[in-house]
């Protein structure tokens, strides 16, 4: 499975059963369907993004993902370690994509202790669940985007490429 971009994630309860869920890259060519018009995927130029998810297999998935998109990802599975390099060098950064469900600190408290940090510093959200809660904890925490697991390359990249692109015009206007 690995082998071929992809993880499985088991979640088991005693007297309650397991579940497994299955992770599958997303193929880069398309199927052609006429009439549908075939918008590129944007690509990075090398930008750095902080991914932290607890999983280590969605960890590396990511950093393939992102990869692929022309960033540059640097993963951790611990949401206290991603903070405490981020505290080291706040600069190194452009982007985060953080999972919201992990021991410790949850995706919404680091975006938080982030921007106490650098205000200005973009955040993705990502959730195997959704709802109004979660969308309520991430607008409180000024996340740019709830990105729902598992995660399509394309609406990725267009969620990196569209915060990244509105922290350029602030940081531009409020140069000015």
């Amino acid at each position: 499975m690995s082998d071929h971009g992809g993880a499985i994630e088991v979640s088991s309860t005693p007297d309650q059963g397991s579940s497994f869920t299955v992770y599958l890259p997303r193929s880069l060519e398309t199927a052609s369907a006429s009439g549908i018009e075939r918008v590129p995927i944007p690509k990075g130029r090398g930008e750095t993004v902080l991914l932290v998810d607890d999983d280590e297999a969605l960890v590396l998935l990511g950093e393939e993902m992102i990869a692929a998109l022309g960033y540059e990802p640097i993963g951790f599975q611990d949401s206290q370690a991603a903070l405490e390099a981020f505290q080291a060098r706040p600069t190194r950064f452009d982007l985060v994509v953080t999972d919201q469900l992990m021991p410790r600190m949850s995706g919404t408290e680091l975006a938080t202790r982030l921007r106490e940090i650098r205000p200005d510093i973009p955040v993705l959200l990502m959730s195997g669940f959704g709802g109004s809660e979660l969308a309520h904890k991430a607008r409180r925490a000024a996340v740019q985007a709830l990105l729902k697991k598992p995660l399509q390359s394309r609406d990725l990249a267009q969620a990196i490429a569209s915060a990244l692109s509105v922290n350029k015009k602030f940081g531009a206007d409020s140069q000015q």
